[in-house]
């Protein structure tokens, strides 16, 4: 960690550089279980992912881990929304949606879980990836919800 933060003294000034030190150093907060530590390094990280909207996603969906293991739903909505709003590329936008939805889903929102999977799933260009576990997420929702499909239609949720 002190290796890290002297990287990121030295090195700081150029933003794709810092994003990458202050993300790493993220990790090792998180996987030493100091979960502030590992927020103020990934805020920092927002801070220098501004001209890298990839890493603004990518920053954005590990706040939102570390958000829903404190279980702060409020910060993961928000910070997903954000995720969501802000990604560049369909598949990013893609995965903030599920990860929001999945999230909802954990607290048994189904309204909310409901609407971020039906904006994910009206997106174009999914990766096939995302897009089966969205409608995987979908059929949960339905078999929650005692929703039945139509017959032959069991997999197509739109």
């Amino acid at each position: 960690m002190v290796l890290l933060e002297a990287m990121y003294l030295e090195l700081g000034t150029d933003p794709h550089d810092a994003w990458r030190i202050m993300f790493q150093l993220g990790e090792v907060y998180s996987q030493l279980g100091n979960v502030s530590k590992a927020i103020e390094s990934y805020e920092k990280c927002l801070m220098h992912a501004e001209e890298f909207p990839e890493n603004s996603v990518k920053t954005q969906l590990r706040l939102a881990e570390l958000y829903r293991s404190m279980g702060n739903y409020d910060l993961v909505s928000v910070t997903l929304e954000n995720c969501a709003n802000s990604a560049k590329s369909t598949n990013d936008k893609a995965l903030c949606l599920y990860e929001l939805a999945q999230s909802y889903s954990f607290i048994s929102n189904w309204n909310q879980s409901k609407r971020a999977l039906e904006t994910l799933l009206e997106l174009k260009d999914v990766s096939e990836d995302i897009r089966v576990l969205s409608i995987f997420l979908w059929r949960t929702f339905t078999k929650m919800n005692g929703i039945m499909p139509r017959q032959g239609n069991c997999l197509n949720p739109l």
